[in-house]
């Protein structure tokens, strides 16, 4: 499948993130693999860590990822130590 976004060009990206229904806009300031502990729930899979320039961030199972390349958004479970259903789409 093709990829919408290459994580270079997701850098500086206006993004909503959040809850379903409560996005927050945020851009992307950085995005790399997770490499500390393991997450709750997702012991040996690849994860990925976006940090926002507000000082937010959020891990994301490479799946999850994968889609967000392909498709410019993806419901997710967060990854971090507990059980909470996101959202990121690209914006602008």
């Amino acid at each position: 499948m093709n990829k919408k976004y290459t994580i270079e060009s997701l850098i500086r990206k206006t993004c909503g993130h959040g809850s379903l229904g409560y996005l927050t806009p945020e851009v992307i300031e950085a995005i790399i693999p997770y490499t500390g502990e393991p997450l709750h729930g997702f012991v040996n899979q690849k994860v990925w860590q976006i940090n926002f320039e507000s000082g937010k961030f959020t891990y994301m199972a490479d799946f999850a990822f994968q889609t967000f390349l392909e498709e410019g958004w993806v419901n997710f479970w967060r990854t971090a130590g507990f059980s909470a259903m996101e959202v990121i789409e690209v914006l602008a």
